[in-house]
């Protein structure tokens, strides 16, 4: 599995595709499909946060196999569809297995098939800002 993030310096240079996972090996066939593109005009809102806070209300997973039930079997490799208590629709996960303690962002999206994306990528919480600076100046 390999995240993408395409984010421009200033709305001129932002990219067709903001967030593309890429999924590969027993993701890709758990899954059935080869990858997750999020367009920046679905992204209503983009935050980091910890794995911890987010997991707990992991209900199940839509498609393959196994538990995934957020609180009995925290801190596992989470790629895929997820149903989550206190979120309207399914949301995509791709996170390794690693410990709570990981900083993760959380894209919220409207007009898309997936209501979230939670995914693990490098420096989260500078990547949020950045794309809460392309919101807003969307909405000028």
């Amino acid at each position: 599995m390999r995240v993408d993030v395409g984010v421009g310096n200033d709305a001129s240079e932002r990219p067709a595709e903001l967030l593309t996972i890429r999924l590969s090996g027993w993701a890709l066939a758990m899954n059935m499909r080869r990858a997750v593109v999020v367009g920046p005009e679905h992204v209503t809102a983009a935050s980091a946060t910890l794995r911890s806070a987010l997991e707990p209300a992991i209900d199940r997973r839509i498609v393959g196999v196994g538990g995934h039930s957020g609180s009995f079997r925290p801190n596992r490799a989470r790629i895929g569809t997820m149903l989550v208590r206190g979120v309207d629709g399914k949301q995509f996960w791709a996170l390794r297995a690693s410990g709570p303690e990981l900083p993760v962002l959380v894209l919220d999206l409207r007009h898309h098939e997936f209501a979230r994306i939670v995914a693990a990528v490098a420096d989260p919480y500078a990547v949020a800002r950045t794309i809460n600076a392309g919101i807003v100046d969307d909405r000028r």
